[in-house]
């Protein structure tokens, strides 16, 4: 097996590649207002979500957090689903890529873009998309 080396925090690390499989962990406390988009993403083949958030205010109200997922997706057709199926909420998709690591794709809901003169905050966007999903589901 080949060794691949790692440099962290000044420190020289020699990792060697193994074998790995996949494991579904089921107890993981997951935001209600985004758990049907989490479980949705889960499904797809190929894809597992790393971190999420329904997104929340501040006190002052003007600053929060957006809502996200982080995900990972190995399958073309899977990024494909997703890509189509968000694309009229403006929500956008930014690739994140460290060496050593796999691509991670964060999907942020609530963004300063202007389609047909409408922003949608977070929550409609999140709102929105969760609809969408629950509807295909029911066909």
């Amino acid at each position: 097996m080949p060794v691949t080396d790692t440099r962290k925090a000044g420190k020289h690390y020699r990792r060697r590649p193994h074998p790995s499989e996949k494991v579904v962990l089921c107890n993981a406390d997951i935001d209600k207002g985004i758990l049907t988009v989490v479980e949705w993403l889960n499904g797809l083949n190929g894809v597992t979500t790393m971190y999420s958030c329904q997104g929340y205010r501040n006190s002052d109200k003007r600053n929060g957090v957006q809502p996200y997922v982080v995900f990972t997706c190995y399958n073309e057709l899977s990024l494909h689903t997703i890509l189509h199926m968000i694309r009229r909420y403006r929500i956008v998709v930014k690739v994140e890529w460290q060496e050593g690591q796999p691509m991670r794709y964060n999907m942020t809901f609530g963004i300063a873009m202007k389609a047909e003169n409408l922003a949608l905050d977070g929550k409609t966007a999140l709102k929105r998309l969760t609809e969408k999903i629950k509807a295909k589901e029911a066909q």
